[in-house]
């Protein structure tokens, strides 16, 4: 009967395990942050620190909204590691021939400049003031 409890309770625990998106931290890791201090860069900005990589996989949402879903599993991928910034994988990303914005973005806006709406891929960045 412990057999059949102790397989139930990792059962559990690996669905409660799952998540959307994915973390590798290579880079140093930083106490969490609020996910709204998290900012979309679709070009490098001036000075910043790499703390990982991250992902969010589009299979989990439907195709309606899905850019905003997947957007927001990356900024909360950011926030878990203390990453005040999402650096957008540039094959993930169109810019105008010759645009360079080192600027934040909204959500909205980056939405505007993404070619996929699949998995996507990007760095999570700590942004130097």
């Amino acid at each position: 009967m412990s057999r059949f409890v102790l397989c139930g309770i990792i059962a559990i625990s690996l669905v409660g395990c799952h998540q959307a998106h994915n973390v590798a931290v290579t880079g140093v890791a930083r106490p969490k942050i609020d996910e709204d201090a998290v900012r979309y860069y679709v070009s490098p900005p001036a000075h910043y620190l790499v703390v990982g990589v991250i992902a969010a996989e589009a299979h989990q949402f439907t195709p309606h909204g899905r850019k905003s879903n997947l957007l927001q599993e990356l900024r909360e991928a950011a926030a878990e590691v203390g990453a005040n910034g999402v650096l957008l994988d540039p094959a993930q990303v169109s810019l105008p021939s010759g645009q360079l914005i080192d600027k934040p973005l909204s959500a909205d806006a980056v939405e505007l400049f993404l070619n996929t709406d699949e998995n996507l891929h990007a760095t999570a960045i700590y942004v130097e003031n």
